[in-house]
C-alpha cells in the first residue's frame, strides 16, 4: 500500500532522528499528565503552561484563557508570515478579533503607572522611546486606532513575551553570567529587551530608524551563548588582558560589532552588566577605531580590537 505524504514525512523524520519515537512518547506522556492536571483545576508553573499550550491543537489554544500568551505568540507569527515550525492554523475572523483585543489590553497595561513586573517595565521603557521617535517623525500617533501605533504595540507585546520566555524557560534566571578577563559580566533581560527593540527587526519599525541593525549573523535569543563563546575565545587568546571590558569591539564573520558594559546595582552589590550590543558602522566610531586600536585575530571568524 502506498504511503501518504504524512506517513512519508514521519518515516523520514524517524530515520533522521532514531530517538524520535522515544521523544514522541515522552511528549505524549507529559501532555497526558498536564491534561489531567488541567482537568483537576490545578495551577500550572510557567514552564508547564507554555509546554501544554504549545502542544495543543490551534482551536484549543485559541479558546483556553490560560493559553492567551501562546495564542498571541502564534497569531503574531502567522500574521507576520514568520515561520513557526509547521504551524498552519485555520486563522479565523474570531482569532483576529481576539488578537486585536489582546493588543488593546496591552496598550492599557503598558500605560499604567503602578507596573511591578520588571519584564514589562523594561519593555515599556523601550516602547516609550519608540513612540517618542514615531511622534516626532509623523506627528501625534498616540491611539490604538492609528495603524502605526497598533503595529508598534503589537510588536512590543511580542518582544515582551519572547524575552520573558527566553529567560524563564531557556536561561531559567533573570540574567546569564559571562566572564572576561576574570571579571563577571551579566547579560540580563533588560539588555536583551533593549537590543531586540533597537537593533533587530528593522522591517518591523514603524518609524525611520537610524540605529545599526543585525540582519543575519546572530540569533537574538542565542545572544547569551554567542557572547559566551566570543568572550571565551578572547580570553583563550590572551590578547585582551590589558583592555577595558566596558567597551569591546569585535569583528565576527567579517562584520564589526560593539559590546558595551556598565556597572549597575544588583541589590546591595554593584555588578558589571551588558547594556547594549550592536553592529558598528558609524563613521566617527570607525575613524577612532582605526586610529587608536589594532585588530588582532582570535579565531578564523573572530578578531578583537585592542588599544594600539
Amino acid at each position: 500500500m502506498k504511503e501518504s505524504p504524512l506517513e512519508q514525512r514521519i518515516r523520514a523524520e524517524i530515520m533522521a532522528d532514531p530517538d524520535l519515537p522515544a521523544k514522541m512518547e515522552a511528549h505524549a506522556e507529559r501532555m497526558w499528565q498536564l491534561q489531567h492536571q488541567y482537568d483537576d483545576g490545578n495551577e500550572f508553573s510557567y514552564e508547564d503552561q507554555n509546554y501544554y499550550c504549545d502542544g495543543l491543537k490551534w482551536e484549543y489554544v485559541a479558546t483556553y484563557p490560560m493559553c492567551e500568551d501562546v495564542f498571541y505568540f502564534k497569531a503574531y507569527m502567522f500574521r507576520e508570515n514568520f515561520r513557526y515550525g509547521s504551524l498552519k492554523p485555520n486563522y479565523t475572523k474570531e482569532n483576529e478579533t481576539k488578537f486585536q483585543q489582546l493588543v488593546h489590553d496591552w496598550d492599557m497595561l503598558i500605560k499604567r503607572r503602578d507596573l511591578t513586573d520588571p519584564y514589562i517595565t523594561a519593555e515599556k521603557d523601550e516602547l516609550d522611546k519608540e513612540l517618542g521617535i514615531l511622534n516626532r517623525q509623523k506627528g501625534k500617533v498616540t491611539t490604538i486606532d492609528d495603524p502605526e501605533y497598533f503595529d508598534a504595540l503589537a510588536w512590543s507585546k511580542f518582544r515582551f513575551l519572547r524575552v520573558q520566555k527566553n529567560f524563564k524557560l531557556d536561561i531559567k534566571n533573570d540574567f546569564y553570567t559571562l566572564w572576561l578577563n576574570g571579571k563577571e559580566i551579566l547579560f540580563d533581560f533588560k539588555a536583551l529587551t533593549h537590543i531586540l527593540a533597537r537593533h533587530f527587526a528593522h522591517g518591523k519599525k514603524t518609524y525611520k530608524a537610524t540605529q545599526d541593525h543585525f540582519y543575519s549573523v546572530f540569533d537574538p535569543f542565542h545572544l547569551h551563548l554567542d557572547l559566551e563563546q566570543i568572550f571565551k575565545g578572547i580570553d583563550q587568546s590572551g590578547l585582551y588582558t590589558k583592555d577595558a571590558i566596558q567597551n569591546i569591539t569585535i569583528r565576527k564573520k567579517g562584520e564589526l560589532y560593539k559590546i558595551i558594559a556598565r556597572e549597575h546595582d544588583y541589590g546591595p552589590f554593584k555588578k558589571m552588566r551588558i547594556v547594549t550590543f550592536y553592529p558598528l558602522s558609524k563613521i566617527s566610531e570607525l575613524s577612532r577605531l582605526s586610529q587608536d586600536f589594532k585588530e588582532m585575530q582570535v579565531a578564523q571568524d573572530l578578531s578583537v580590537f585592542v588599544k594600539g
